[in-house]
């Protein structure tokens, strides 16, 4: 199921939000035929096979790509077989974006709040950057975990939601996370976006699934 997203959030009533593609950086697959090749490592019992191919959370319509490699899953130590890497550069051709919208999962998050798990980071072409780092229980939530009303409204007041819940493929209901953030030079246009993961220790395996941005207008 989608969930409700509030209303009195500005940023997810604006229209002009349209996908990003993942094509260049993408190296897992969501339905898990193996351990090696799903995002979730663990192989068909748990993956994301039911995640629909299009979840409109308020105006924002994040494409869900299918296929082997449909989406990105960065470097942990639950990583098995192939390496994934630790960050990785999406270029975005110098455009202009108000906002970024960001569909991700995470598995085996810490159990402390606050705790990195992954990092978005905006590099400019004037040489500048802008970063933010995603932390459990602030603007994401381990895919196994039911929130209650006030850990919703925690990650609401970050911008950050629970954009999907479904059966993970043996009954267990999991959870798949949005977060927007509002760029902070959005006059400045952006060379690439860099995803990476924050913990140095990799405790947490992290993915991302789509990626929407409203571009600033004229």
């Amino acid at each position: 199921t989608t969930d409700a997203v509030p209303r009195q959030n500005l940023l997810l009533s604006k229209s002009g939000f349209n996908s990003i593609s993942l094509a260049s950086v993408a190296n897992c697959r969501l339905d898990g035929s193996s351990s090696e090749t799903s995002l979730m490592c663990m192989g068909s019992a748990k993956s994301l096979k039911n995640l629909p191919r299009k979840i409109n959370l308020g105006k924002i319509p994040f494409e869900i790509a299918t296929g082997e490699k449909s989406c990105l899953g960065l470097n942990s130590i639950h990583v098995k077989g192939a390496s994934r890497p630790d960050a990785v550069d999406i270029k975005l051709g110098g455009k202009k974006y108000e906002a970024l919208a960001f569909l991700h999962v995470c598995a085996w998050a810490p159990g402390n709040n606050g705790a990195p798990l992954l990092r978005y980071t905006m590099n400019y072409e004037n040489l500048q950057m802008a970063s933010t780092c995603v932390e459990n229980g602030v603007t994401l939530v381990d895919w196994w975990k039911r929130l209650d009303g006030k850990e919703k409204r925690k990650l609401d007041k970050n911008n950050a939601w629970q954009a999907w819940t479904g059966d993970c493929g043996d009954g267990h209901d999991v959870c798949v996370y949005a977060y927007v953030w509002k760029n902070p030079q959005p006059d400045a246009r952006i060379s690439s976006l860099t995803i990476s993961v924050a913990d140095p220790d990799k405790k947490a395996l992290v993915g991302v699934i789509a990626i929407n941005g409203l571009e600033k207008k004229k």
